[in-house]
């Protein structure tokens, strides 16, 4: 896959390869993480660093959470991905310069979240979509994904949204 370029100085990179990635197995009820750059707490990975990593397997009710603080990219590439959550987002994008989820080609990736919602406080209205970005979001590759949005929207950003290719549902 090549890189595309969008706007004047953003580049979206869509290529991977292993030697440079991190690797998050979903596996039920839990998350095994080969690489640097995130944390895993019970059913939630939280992303702190920018990098490329690859998400493959099935997670019952869990969340991926991205909070990346230095401004960077993080590239998530869903391989077989399969992200379900009951309460929340299964995709949380908190802070990034930009997240790119590339569909690696060839696979198919569902999201899923549950009809009611658990906020931390009463006062709170946000993640309310199946993946929610605060921060530009790109989603690319030749792959398939498969959002069911329950609550209420399908994919939100609170900032730049472009899908640039893949097949979504």
């Amino acid at each position: 896959t090549t890189d595309t370029q969008l706007d004047p100085g953003v580049e979206v990179v869509s290529s991977w390869d292993k030697e440079n990635s991190n690797f998050i197995e979903l596996n039920g009820d839990s998350i095994k993480f080969n690489g640097v750059g995130a944390s895993v707490n019970k059913n939630i990975i939280s992303i702190s660093k920018s990098g490329t990593y690859v998400i493959s397997g099935k997670l019952n009710d869990g969340q991926i959470i991205v909070e990346e603080s230095s401004k960077g990219t993080v590239h998530l590439v869903f391989n077989g991905a399969e992200i379900n959550n009951s309460s929340s987002s299964p995709v949380f994008i908190k802070k990034a310069g930009m997240v790119v989820i590339t569909l690696e080609k060839g696979t198919e990736n569902i999201v899923t979240d549950g009809k009611d919602y658990i906020f931390a406080d009463s006062n709170e209205t946000e993640p309310d979509a199946a993946i929610f970005s605060k921060d530009d979001l790109y989603i690319n590759g030749e792959g398939t994904l498969i959002v069911n949005a329950n609550y209420n929207d399908g994919i939100k950003s609170k900032d730049n949204l472009e899908i640039i290719s893949g097949n979504i549902t």
